[in-house]
């Protein structure tokens, strides 16, 4: 039976979710049997990523079943402080813990006036006799789990190897050079890399080939008069053991002006900051774009082609980078507010990375803001973007929904159409009670409040990463077959109190899910689109081209049979 006088209080933040202390319960309450049941452990799952209102409402429901109450310490403050008293007990139980708090407070004569609550008095109750239903749970998706320290975010398609912190089989933190292509991940042989970390050079994974890796490369510095003014350059490793790391000409830079890099096959592209006193200015380079408010957002596109650099063009510095094979490469303009708040459609321009030529320019079919993050090569000259539209609330005019969808777009001749992200979304509902005496007034939301990360899966599959910071429900990735269309949805029941980002190992021939400490291998893909749910992606009607070009090309097409 449970002490009055010692019930142990749980404190969380107002933003946590209930896989962030649902768990606690058992180890402070262990005398309480029902926090150890089956009945517990499906409610930790449906609760995984619900706000702490939603969690108590659910909570106190299951609890009442047993006989016992959710109760919180009001300390002032954006916290929780709970506590389960038995039924009837609650206000008792609170004083108690009260008078405990009172007594390790500094100053008697400070002590806040701490009150108490219940929380979720008034949840509805299951019918009297009837206990909660714990349905059947999904078998488990992971067939293998790897724990390290440092897997959070390490996971990068262009990347084979990577540095990082982990535990070895004695379970001793070490840090070591790892390769992302093997599970579990293995440390690769890298004596000599070690030796050069050791004597203060510092290296940044950049984007592989098949010879090896460019890294970002930092040699030791002498302290220096100005603070971080150190450069860095770009290396390729070839060889860790020995080690054989070549120094590409003209890539020297200030530490910080790296501001993006992409890649192509073995084709290397960056955008640095333009500096015209650079071994690789070119004054002559193309200007493309807008014009940059101030020196500071002036960019310089770089290819390497396996021996030097070559400036090819002078951008803005918010300009997004888009190789479309090693040759050609787009240019997506800075999609930037005016005073008024509005923006331009998105300009973008088609480039030649050998000659500097430019092919051919346009502008994307919205104008909206975007980050263009989501911007992903299909194939040939189609595009992925994403965009969002905004609709009133149905039932609350304060409130507005998103919806995702996702846009096929040809470069060359500008027709498009696009497909509703249907089901990629938040689930969650708020309460609009803006204070604690007003009765709930709750409302459900379903809206596209994340982002979606786009990655190449195995032969003509994508894979549709929703990346998302806000509580609720929602799937976690899709596989999108890109010839019929074909969804195969991963869910959070998929991934018990966990929210992974999928992504395709080619050396495995598998799929793996990659979250902060652990790394889970995935069924063959042929079982995984057996045991989960499946749709098919919609599209609407290709549209008609904005630009001339566009229509001229597109004419041409309807007229031939062929491509402009």
């Amino acid at each position: 039976m449970m002490s009055l006088e010692n019930t142990p209080i749980i404190g969380i933040d107002w933003k946590f979710v209930g896989r962030d202390y649902l768990g606690f319960f058992p180890e402070h309450y262990p005398d309480l049997a029902f926090f150890k049941s089956d009945a517990f452990e499906y409610l930790r799952d449906e609760l995984a990523n619900e706000l702490p209102e939603t969690c108590f409402e659910r909570l106190s429901v299951f609890l009442a079943e047993y006989g016992y109450e959710l109760w919180n310490i009001d300390t002032l403050g954006d916290e929780y402080r709970l506590l389960v008293a038995p039924s009837g007990q609650g206000e008792t139980v609170c004083r108690a813990a009260l008078n405990g708090i009172a007594a390790e407070w500094d100053d008697a004569e400070d002590i806040p006036d701490f009150g108490f609550e219940r929380l979720a008095p008034v949840a509805k109750p299951m019918k009297p006799g009837r206990k909660q239903t714990v349905k059947a749970k999904l078998p488990p998706i992971a067939t293998q789990d790897d724990w390290h320290r440092s897997y959070g975010g390490v996971w990068r398609p262009d990347v084979r190897q990577v540095f990082l912190d982990f535990e070895n089989e004695a379970g001793e933190d070490v840090s070591g050079l790892v390769d992302l292509h093997t599970f579990p991940l293995t440390e690769v042989d890298a004596t000599g890399f070690y030796d050069l970390q050791a004597a203060g050079h510092s290296f940044m994974p950049l984007y592989g080939i098949e010879g090896g890796q460019y890294w970002e490369w930092q040699k030791p510095q002498k302290r220096q008069k100005i603070y971080d003014d150190y450069r860095s350059c770009v290396a390729l490793i070839s060889d860790y053991n020995t080690p054989i790391v070549t120094e590409i000409p003209g890539s020297e830079r200030r530490h910080g002006d790296n501001l993006g890099f992409t890649g192509f096959g073995q084709v290397l592209f960056q955008k640095v900051r333009a500096d015209e006193a650079a071994t690789w200015h070119n004054a002559s380079a193309l200007r493309i774009g807008r014009k940059p408010e101030t020196p500071e957002a002036r960019a310089s596109l770089l290819r390497f082609d396996g021996v030097q650099f070559q400036h090819i063009a002078e951008l803005h510095a918010q300009a997004h980078l888009l190789p479309l094979d090693a040759d050609t490469i787009a240019v997506f303009d800075a999609a930037i507010p005016d005073e008024s708040g509005h923006t331009a459609a998105v300009s973008y321009y088609l480039i030649d990375s050998r000659t500097w030529v430019v092919m051919g320019k346009g502008q994307l079919p919205f104008a909206e803001p975007t980050t263009l993050e989501g911007l992903f090569v299909l194939g040939g000259d189609d595009i992925l973007y994403v965009r969002t539209t905004q609709a009133a609330h149905p039932t609350h005019a304060a409130l507005t929904e998103a919806t995702g969808w996702l846009v096929r777009f040809n470069l060359r001749s500008g027709g498009w159409q696009q497909a509703k992200l249907e089901g990629l979304h938040d689930d969650y509902t708020i309460n609009m009670a803006l204070l604690r005496h007003q009765p709930p007034d709750k409302h459900r939301i379903r809206s596209f409040q994340g982002g979606l990360s786009i990655e190449r899966g195995h032969d003509d599959w994508c894979i549709l990463n929703y990346i998302t910071s806000y509580a609720g429900r929602h799937d976690l990735a899709w596989l999108w077959n890109t010839v019929d269309d074909e969804i195969v949805r991963l869910l959070p029941e998929d991934f018990p109190r966990r929210e992974p980002s999928v992504h395709w190992n080619p050396a495995l021939g598998r799929y793996v899910a990659d979250e902060s400490c652990r790394l889970s291998l995935l069924p063959p893909f042929e079982e995984l689109r057996q045991r989960r749910a499946s749709h098919r992606l919609v599209w609407g009607n290709i549209e008609a081209p904005k630009t001339v070009t566009g229509w001229l090309a597109a004419g041409i097409r309807r007229l031939t049979g062929r491509r402009a």
